[in-house]
């Protein structure tokens, strides 16, 4: 699997209309997905035949978005149990999704920006200390502690 299936699969996921909702039906709307783009003469990276649940829950990334949106589809139901009369507009349900999905990026590029601002740190602290090549300049800083006294 490519990094480019990884994030259309990412984005088909979070873009999960409702439920039903489950590693079956994402391994088959996955495989009717990479069926379309073939006809239409797009390429995915890889053959997609093959994918399981297993193949896809093993990729973290594909992981995490599934079991986001699996708790956003049962917050949902939760909130539409609690308000039985909620809005069922059909522009205001799509801009509720698009909003909410624009949450979750947003979400998703802040724990990337600080990941990428705690690398700098780690560069800077160790250009200090006079790492001049890449291997030293993204030592970490301290070593990792298992607290759980596994080994």
């Amino acid at each position: 699997m490519t990094p480019i299936d990884i994030e259309r699969i990412r984005e088909l996921v979070r873009a999960w209309p409702s439920e039903p909702f489950t590693w079956q039906l994402v391994c088959e709307r996955v495989v009717r997905e990479i069926q379309k783009a073939g006809a239409s003469g797009k390429r995915w990276g890889s053959d997609a035949s093959g994918w399981s649940r297993q193949a896809l829950s093993g990729h973290p990334q594909i992981k995490e978005a599934y079991d986001t949106r699996k708790d956003e589809l049962r917050k949902e139901r939760e909130r539409g149990k609690k308000n039985p009369f909620r809005n069922r507009d059909p522009e205001i349900v799509v801009l509720r999704r698009d909003r909410d999905g624009l949450r979750i990026k947003i979400a998703e590029l802040e724990a990337k920006l600080s990941a990428y601002e705690e690398r700098f740190q780690t560069v800077l602290y160790n250009q200090a200390l006079g790492a001049t090549d890449a291997n030293e300049l993204l030592r970490p800083l301290l070593p990792k502690i298992d607290r759980l006294g596994r080994d």
